[in-house]
This record gives C-alpha cells, sequence and structure tokens, in this order.
C-alpha cells in the first residue's frame, strides 16, 4: 500500500520504529498535562471523578500517535486514576463499589477511544491512498498527452526543418532521415536508410578522423565537412552531430552552406580589394558617434600611426590638425555634434614626422532602423598629390595662358609690323632723301627731324612688341657676359643720371653665354631705366653677375625656373618696391604704374620676351619701400668665350655699280628703296613679286650680283625665291629685308647662320652700307 507523506493522510509525525520512542514521550506528556490539570485547576472535586482530564489525553495521544502510544497513556492515566482515590493505598486497591465501577468505565472508555481512533486512522488512510491513486492516475493521463504532444512535435519539427537531419545507429547506419535530407542528397529516406554515412561523407576529407575522435570524446561535434550526392557531386556542410544518451543513437544535423562560403569567400575578397583600392587610393574610412571616433587601417596609415600607438578620440584628433585649419575643423565636429550632416571639408594634417599632407573628410549621418543611435560615417583621403598636381596645373595654365597671350601679341605684332614697318620705311627713306637735297640752312630741315624721330619711336614700339613675343631678329653670339655688361656702363650711367649710383660686382669666373649682345643692351637698359624711376631722386641700383646651378628641388620650389647651369644677371634697386599683386602683372604688355604719357608698358615685357628668347627665365623679388630684385638666368654655354668684334658705324654714302634685283610687294618702299640704290650709283632690277624677279632675272643678260629681298610675299616668300634663283647663279649674294621674318629665315626670331638682314625700318644710309657690306664678302 502506497504511504502518504505528511500532507496527505493527515498524520504530522513520521510512523516509522526510528521515531517510536518520540511517540511514547508525547503520551508521558499528555498524561502528566492531565494529571496537573486534575490536581492544580480541579482539586475542588477531591477523589471524584478522577478520570474527568484523562480521558481527553488518552484520545488525543490514539488520534495524533497511534495505538501503541495510546496504550501507554491509557495505562498510565489508570494509575494516575488509582493514585487519586487514595494516595496511601496500594495501586489497584479501590474501596468503594462505585469507584471501581468508574475505573472499569474509565479504562473501557479509554479502549473504545483506541479502537475508534485505530478505525478512524484506517478509514483515513484508505481514503488519502485511494485520492493519491486517481491523482497518479489523472498525472499519467496528462504526461501521455503531453509525451504525444511533444512527439508530435518533434516529428513535426523532424520533417518540416530547413536542415538535413539524420538519426543514426552506432555503426553509422541512418535509422530516420527528414524530407530536407533527402532534398539535399538526392536520395529517398529508404535509400538513406539502407546505406550510412561513410557514403554520404567525403571519405578523403583529411579532417574526418580527427572529428569523429573528437566526437567520440565529448559526445558532441560541430565541423565542416565535404558531404556527397547520389550524382556524385559535393558540397560543403555544416555538421553538428550529438551522441544521445542512451549512447545507442546519434542525432546529425547539416546545413549546405556552399553559398555561405562562395559569399564569404566573395565577401573576403570584395574586402580585400576594398583595402587595395583604399591603400591606393589613399582612402580611410572612419566613424563617430556617441562612443568615440574609430579609424580604418587605412585611415591610420595617412596620419603614419598605427593603431597600437594611438587611440583616436576628438582631442586627440585635433591635436594631429594644422594649427591654422583647427578652428574650421572643430565648428565642422560641432555640426556633428548638433546631428547635422556635415559637408565636405579640406583640411591639413602634420604627422608624426612633422611632415604636412592635405586630406579630404566626406561623412553623412546614418540612421538605424534598430535601437542604435544616429551615427556619422565617412571616408578620409590624401589628396596631397593631387593638390600638389593641381598647383602645378595652375602654373601650367599659366603658363600657357602667357604662352597664348605671347603668341596672339605675335601675330598681331607680326601682322602690325610687316605692313607698319613697310610705311615706316617709307615715311624715314623719304625724309632721308629730303634731308640729303635740302640745304642745311633750309627751315624745312627742322620739321624733317622731327619726322624721323617720331618715325624711329614708331619703329621702337615695334621692335619691342616683337621683343615681348620672341619674334624680334636677333644673331646670338658666344660671349662672356662680364665683359658685355662693362662695355654698357657708360652709357647706363648717362641714361639714370648722376643721382643713381651704379654699382657693379661682375663674378671673378663666369661661364659663357650665347645671346645677341643686342638683347643684354636691352635687358640692361629697360631693368635701369624702371629703377631709376622707382626712386625719388638718390638711390643706387646694382648690376651683378655669377653662377647658378638649379636643381629639381629649386624647381619644384620656384614656378617658372628650369633645372640646368646658368649665368644669372642681376639687377637690384633701393626703390620704392612693390607688393605681390603688382609683381604677377609686371612682364603684362601695357602694364605700367606709371602716369599717363609717362611709359609704355613694354619694358619689362621686352625684358621677359628678350630672355626667354634665349631659353632663360627671371626671377623677381620686391618688398614695398625696400626695392626691387630682378635675376636673368641665361643658360650655360658649352663652349669658349668669345666676345664679338662691335661692328664699326655704318657709313652712309657706301656707292658700287653693281646689278641688284630688288624684290619687295609694297609698291611705295620698292620704289624708295629703287631711288636710295640708284643715288649710290647700284644699278636696280626692281619687281613687285617673285614670279616677276624670277621672270626679269631669267630675262637680264647680265649677271646679277646682288639679291634683296624682303622675306614675307605673296605667293612666295624670300627664303625660297632666293633658293631658286640661287640654283641659276650660285654665286648670288642675298639680303633679306622684313620687318617680321614669320620663321622664314630666323626660328623664333633667332637668324640661321649665314644669313645677312637688315631690319625694317631702316635709314637709306644704313642700307646703302648693309648692302656694300654682303657685296664686299662676295668679293672677298
Amino acid at each position: 500500500m502506497t504511504r502518504l507523506p505528511p500532507d496527505k493522510g493527515g498524520i504530522p509525525l513520521d510512523s516509522t520504529a526510528s521515531r517510536q520512542w518520540q511517540r511514547y514521550l508525547i503520551a508521558i506528556l499528555a498524561v502528566a498535562a492531565a494529571a496537573a490539570v486534575r490536581s492544580h485547576f480541579l482539586g475542588f472535586l477531591g477523589p471524584r471523578l478522577p478520570f474527568v482530564t484523562f480521558l481527553p489525553a488518552v484520545l488525543g495521544v490514539v488520534l495524533c500517535c497511534g495505538i501503541p502510544a495510546g496504550l501507554l497513556a491509557a495505562s498510565l492515566s489508570a494509575l494516575a486514576v488509582s493514585y487519586w482515590y487514595d494516595p496511601f493505598a496500594e495501586i489497584f486497591i479501590i474501596r468503594d463499589a462505585a469507584d471501581r465501577v468508574l475505573m472499569v468505565v474509565s479504562v473501557s472508555l479509554s479502549l473504545v477511544i483506541c479502537c475508534i481512533a485505530t478505525l478512524l486512522r484506517l478509514a483515513r488512510r484508505r481514503s488519502a491512498e485511494a485520492e493519491a491513486e486517481r491523482g497518479l492516475a489523472r498525472q499519467r493521463t496528462l504526461d501521455e498527452a503531453k509525451l504525444r504532444e511533444s512527439e508530435e512535435l518533434y516529428r513535426s519539427l523532424f520533417e518540416n526543418t530547413m536542415n538535413a537531419v539524420l538519426l543514426t545507429v552506432p555503426d553509422g547506419t541512418v535509422a530516420a532521415a527528414n524530407p530536407a535530407a533527402c532534398a539535399m542528397f538526392g536520395r529517398s529516406e529508404a535509400e538513406l536508410c539502407s546505406i550510412g554515412l561513410a557514403e554520404l561523407v567525403d571519405q578523403t576529407e583529411p579532417r574526418l578522423p580527427a572529428a569523429l575522435e573528437q566526437r567520440a570524446g565529448s559526445g558532441h561535434l560541430v565541423c565542416e565537412h565535404n558531404c556527397v550526392r547520389k550524382d556524385g557531386t559535393k558540397f560543403l556542410a555544416e555538421i553538428n552531430s550529438v551522441i544521445l544518451k542512451d549512447s545507442k543513437r546519434c542525432f546529425v544535423i547539416l546545413r549546405d552552406i556552399t553559398q555561405r562560403k562562395q559569399a564569404e569567400e566573395s565577401l573576403r575578397h570584395s574586402a580585400a580589394e576594398l583595402r587595395q583600392a583604399q591603400e591606393i587610393a589613399k582612402l580611410g574610412s572612419w566613424t563617430y558617434d556617441m562612443s568615440g571616433l574609430s579609424w580604418s587601417a587605412q585611415t591610420y596609415s595617412i596620419f603614419g600611426l598605427s593603431p597600437e600607438s594611438f587611440d583616436p578620440n576628438a582631442q586627440s584628433f585635433i591635436d594631429l590638425i594644422h594649427p591654422d585649419d583647427r578652428p574650421t575643423m572643430q565648428a565642422w565636429m560641432a555640426a556633428c555634434d548638433a546631428d547635422a550632416e556635415p559637408d565636405d571639408l579640406e583640411f591639413r594634417i602634420i604627422r608624426p614626422d612633422a611632415t604636412v599632407r592635405y586630406v579630404s573628410a566626406r561623412g553623412r549621418l546614418i540612421c538605424s532602423d534598430y535601437d542604435r543611435q544616429p551615427y556619422l560615417s565617412g571616408t578620409l583621403q590624401d589628396i596631397t598629390e593631387s593638390k600638389k598636381a593641381e598647383e602645378e596645373k595652375a602654373k601650367l595654365e599659366a603658363q600657357l595662358q602667357q604662352a597664348r597671350k605671347m603668341e596672339s601679341v605675335g601675330r598681331l605684332a607680326g601682322g602690325v609690323a610687316h605692313d607698319y614697318n613697310n610705311m615706316l620705311s617709307v615715311i624715314i627713306g623719304h625724309a632721308n632723301l629730303a634731308l640729303m637735297e635740302l640745304d642745311p640752312a633750309d627751315p624745312l630741315e627742322i620739321h624733317l627731324e622731327e619726322i624721323l624721330k617720331a618715325a624711329e619711336r614708331s619703329a621702337d614700339l615695334t621692335r619691342q612688341l616683337l621683343a615681348f613675343a620672341r619674334k624680334q631678329p636677333v644673331a646670338p653670339r658666344v660671349l662672356n657676359l662680364n665683359e658685355t655688361v662693362a662695355g654698357m656702363l657708360k652709357m647706363l650711367q648717362r641714361v639714370i643720371g648722376e643721382d643713381v649710383h651704379l654699382s657693379w660686382q661682375p663674378a671673378a669666373t663666369l661661364w659663357p653665354v650665347r645671346v645677341d649682345p643686342s638683347q643684354i643692351d636691352q635687358i640692361l637698359a629697360n631693368l635701369c631705366v624702371n629703377a631709376r624711376d622707382s626712386m625719388a631722386g638718390i638711390g643706387r641700383i646694382t648690376i651683378k653677375t655669377g653662377n647658378s646651378v638649379i636643381d629639381q628641388e629649386c624647381c619644384s620650389r620656384n614656378a617658372g625656373f628650369l633645372a640646368g647651369d646658368y649665368v644669372r644677371l642681376v639687377v637690384a634697386d633701393d626703390g620704392c618696391g612693390m607688393d605681390q599683386q603688382t609683381v604677377a602683372l609686371i612682364f603684362e604688355p601695357f602694364f605700367t604704374t606709371k602716369g599717363v604719357g609717362e611709359g609704355t608698358g613694354l619694358g619689362l615685357a621686352t625684358v621677359y620676351g628678350a630672355t626667354r628668347q634665349n631659353n632663360g627665365f627671371i626671377d623677381v623679388g620686391s618688398e614695398p619701400g625696400v626695392g626691387t630684385t630682378f635675376t636673368i638666368y641665361l643658360p650655360r654655354h658649352a663652349g669658349e668665350s668669345r666676345q664679338p668684334r662691335r661692328a664699326a658705324a655704318a657709313e652712309p654714302d657706301r656707292t658700287g655699280r653693281e646689278t641688284i634685283l630688288l624684290v619687295e610687294d609694297e609698291t611705295a618702299l620698292l620704289e624708295l628703296t629703287a631711288l636710295a640704290l640708284t643715288r649710290h650709283g647700284y644699278r636696280v632690277l626692281a619687281a613687285n613679286s617673285p614670279g616677276a624677279a624670277i621672270e626679269l632675272a631669267g630675262r637680264h643678260p647680265g649677271e646679277i650680283s646682288l639679291l634683296v629681298t624682303d622675306v614675307v610675299m605673296p605667293g612666295m616668300n624670300g627664303r625660297d625665291l632666293a633658293t631658286e634663283l640661287l640654283s641659276r647663279d650660285p654665286h648670288l649674294s642675298c639680303l633679306f629685308m622684313s620687318g617680321y621674318t614669320s620663321d622664314v629665315i630666323a626660328v623664333h626670331g633667332v637668324l640661321d647662320e649665314g644669313v645677312h638682314f637688315i631690319q625694317k625700318p631702316f635709314p637709306i644710309g644704313e642700307l646703302s652700307a648693309k648692302v656694300r657690306t654682303v657685296l664686299d664678302d662676295r668679293q672677298g
């Protein structure tokens, strides 16, 4: 029979033999308590009704502690009652019959009570045991229902899960397989149950033995292995295998992770490409949120730092920024703190090695759909090289703009010079002829002289334009710059006046240069005049020479410099100086800081053009109130220095009797030149076009000693005409005349070797002298 716990059977004490003494003790204490109550609280009864308090005590002991303890309590109560009648009589000797009856009744009642209590206990126990049986039955029913529900749930999960599930036995045979496993391996459940795991897992997998050993030791295994389908194709599966508690079966879950692995590999490849792209583009990434600032590896590289040595935060980041850019960055970060989406920002940073780099920060505010607070994410790119490229591009664009401007001015100057110089030649020539025929005392001579002066000033303007555009015809020679400058000092002193001190500081040794001496005269005259005009009366001009070696580092620091060996010519003054805005414009044609009518604005433009025509460059340093220094760099000539012999002054009345073929497309100039040469004794064959000249030369029966021809003419230029005539008469001498060579007999204004040339406009005396020189060279 099932024993109930105390809460079900109503018995507060355990009834086992190990606790029987506790029940006897309770019986003794109950009788003692009843005697004490009878003695102290009911003492007025005397020996009457001695069992009044003992019967409840016996009843309580029987109900609580059982029959043995009840019998003990009844026995002790009987002894107590007998003592009560006569404490001094012998025990169990009761003299009064009535008392004996009461004694018997009390003992009998005690026994009856014990029997009734025993029956009640048994009834209660049987009732409790029956109720317990019914409860157990109900619990079994509930457990069986839960078990069926659990089995149905398990079966549903087993059959409907997306993962492949196999139930195997110790020898590897498949006991059960769900539909996902059938689909994964391309087999039916019956086929899977007829084979073992050995046919489903790639046995060539080198990690398989170690995996099986691990499962045998721990009872659980998670690994990745290749599995084989029915058609022989392999796929990578994640296997989660657990040995069940009964150790007779194994639960195996498989998941096809082929696509996941491919995606992970693609992601790793993309991440590697991204890292490589960031390294190549010098592009890093960053995030800024409530937790602080975090950088990518490339961002650390941009700053020249490492994650181990630097912990990025707002303040440490500010410390890395160039001091001039910190206010801008702090304002940008304040906008970030205000949840504003910041604009792109370019700033400079200072790396630990003290190098300055340009970086561009780009960011945007990211609002997550999850619990994360909005945060800033962006990129950081090193744009130092692009900045340098932009600066270089700006320099090149400025140079290109200047070159285009020079080319435009050159085309303008060339177009103007050709016709303009022809007209000036006619004016100067007729004025010369008129002066030759006038009496020196004639009042018209003054007017003719003024005409000549105005024409010569006009011719100077044309020559300055051609010089700026590097179209001025020049004849460069190898010379020593010290000797050339020394020969000009007296003339320069006269030009600048006595109030200005001219200091000459030549270098002890100087490399030779190849340049037209007249261009050195032109450069020094213009620079010294400008220096004089910048002074308020008294001042000092210093001219120095020296050798310079320009390297690439120097070129990178100075715009317009070219690497190589150079001879420098320095002209410095202590005049009023210029600001940088003015310095940027001084070489522009027609730019001047002088008043109206005080300058043409072509002086420094001429210096610039002459320097560039000789492949040199100019450096200008100036400061208001201090003065200005012009440094001309002319390329070193790899050869010996040979100072050219100054030509003797032209004799205007040299005559001759040779035949000259004169070709000029400008009729007025043709007639004037023919008249001038005829007056000097020459026989002149005049032609107004190259075709007419060839025809005239072909008809002429005698010898033609000299061809005097314009360079730029319609149909055929002077050089081609000379080539044609020389093919017929190799002894023919040639003299070219032009106000604009157009690269026909000169490349960028530099005359070809052995070419005789006279610049328009020219006085008649200069023409006659040049003709005589060319004819004399022919005879020599």
